[in-house]
């Protein structure tokens, strides 16, 4: 339950006598990482919140977002790795799976640009063009926009009410960055498997 819809066929392959360097990842990628990964994916797919004594249960889905999204980047960032690719090259991947929906998604819950204005004012030069962009309109690498959440969140500068943002709009976006992000690396992870066991 939860875990990557390839992931069987991926210890089929092993048993053929297939190695990960094989299976298309890196030539450094082992089965342990590709286990490790698997189970990281299966950690963020099967989160379900958090709890918080003392908080209001609109501040603590706020934060249950942020977790959660902070899990699946952390899972995206192993996809990355094993497959050998880089953030700065991911727009093409993204676009495939319409992340101008996405990014429209996103405008439409952050009202005024408050919530991704404060993360813009934390972040480095990458991420600050793509979110520049978001706010133009313009064709950009989304990934930013998850991971630009997860390092601000990370370091502690990020909360639900960020900039004056509504916890319930960042769990709307957080949530959407959270499935996009999950949906890419389970039917990338099974394209690559199909294409494996069509040969094997």
């Amino acid at each position: 339950m939860n875990e990557l819809t390839s992931y069987k066929e991926f210890h089929e392959l092993l048993r053929l006598g297939k190695t990960p360097s094989g299976l298309g990842f890196t030539k450094n990628t082992s089965a342990g990482d590709i286990i490790r990964f698997a189970s990281r994916y299966k950690a963020a797919k099967s989160f379900q919140g958090i709890i918080l004594e003392g908080f209001t249960s609109e501040t603590t889905d706020g934060y249950a977002g942020l977790f959660k999204l902070m899990l699946c980047w952390s899972t995206f960032e192993q996809f990355l790795e094993i497959r050998g690719l880089e953030q700065r090259h991911t727009k093409e991947l993204f676009d495939a799976y319409n992340a101008a929906m996405l990014c429209d998604e996103i405008r439409a819950c952050d009202k005024g640009n408050v919530f991704y204005s404060f993360i813009l004012s934390k972040v480095n030069n990458s991420h600050k063009l793509e979110i520049e962009k978001l706010f133009a309109n313009q064709p950009l690498n989304s990934s930013y926009l998850a991971s630009g959440i997860r390092h601000i969140f990370a370091h502690g500068y990020l909360s639900p009410h960020a900039n004056g943002s509504q916890p319930k709009n960042v769990v709307k976006i957080c949530n959407m960055i959270s499935v996009f992000l999950l949906n890419i690396i389970d039917l990338e992870f099974s394209k690559q498997m199909n294409s494996y066991l069509i040969l094997a």
